[in-house]
């Protein structure tokens, strides 16, 4: 999909692995050419006192002596990972990604150059929590299917609850439907400081989910406010 000028700033430059083993070479020689000597030096050296792991658009991990950087678009993935004293560098580059718990690409990615570069630093480990949270909110839309069709098979039964009863669980049902899609497609995406679109479009999965669980939600209220309305007519003879 399109991002928009909106993300030129931040990603969207077309490369090949070659074109960026090219750019490692200039960043790592030592020499000015594009770039100072002094410049590029400066790039990878940290910030200041307060930020020892980043420099000037770099990433330091100074126990291993690499500098690294790594960007994704929507269905691609790239890190370009190198050891200016020994003149090392690794790049990895997918055409997949943008999934976050089981079609995650990163860690893959880094465990990768980590081998490549024979680099002693902590391994990337699966998330157990993540692919959890995963599998548990696949489950909601299918839970909420359920629950709906038993509420609608248990219909002729409700008459004898009662209307504050009926109208109690009712609204329950509105009001759990309005904040769960509330919390899913406005608050979980403002916690990464960008709006749904941005989160659905970047990681997919994710997006397509959380909007499964909120439409889920609603469809159990509908069937609810449906049913107790055909009660509420039973009981009064109507």
């Amino acid at each position: 999909p399109t991002l928009g000028r909106r993300a030129r700033p931040h990603g969207g430059v077309v490369t090949t692995a070659r074109d960026l083993a090219r750019y490692a070479q200039v960043m790592i020689n030592g020499q000015s050419d594009v770039i100072s000597a002094e410049g590029k030096a400066l790039m990878m050296s940290p910030a200041n006192e307060s930020a020892e792991g980043y420099g000037l658009g770099w990433s330091l991990y100074a126990p291993a002596g690499v500098v690294w950087h790594s960007g994704a678009n929507p269905g691609f993935q790239a890190q370009i990972t190198m050891r200016p004293e020994t003149g090392d560098m690794a790049l990895f580059l997918t055409n997949a990604g943008s999934g976050y718990g089981f079609g995650e690409t990163g860690s893959i990615g880094y465990n990768l150059i980590l081998d490549l570069l024979d680099l002693d630093a902590p391994r990337t480990e699966p998330q157990t929590l993540i692919k959890g949270v995963f599998v548990l909110l696949v489950l909601v839309p299918f839970l909420n299917l359920f629950l709906a069709i038993r509420q609608w098979q248990k219909r002729q039964a409700l008459p004898s609850h009662g209307r504050v009863r009926r109208s109690v669980v009712t609204l329950v049902h509105a009001l759990l439907a309005i904040g769960v899609s509330w919390a899913l497609l406005r608050f979980v995406p403002a916690q990464f400081g960008i709006p749904f679109s941005g989160l659905a479009l970047f990681v997919p999965d994710w997006g397509l989910i959380l909007q499964a669980v909120a439409a889920s939600f609603f469809l159990l209220a509908i069937v609810r406010l449906f049913v107790d309305r055909r009660a509420g007519q039973v009981a009064t003879g109507t």
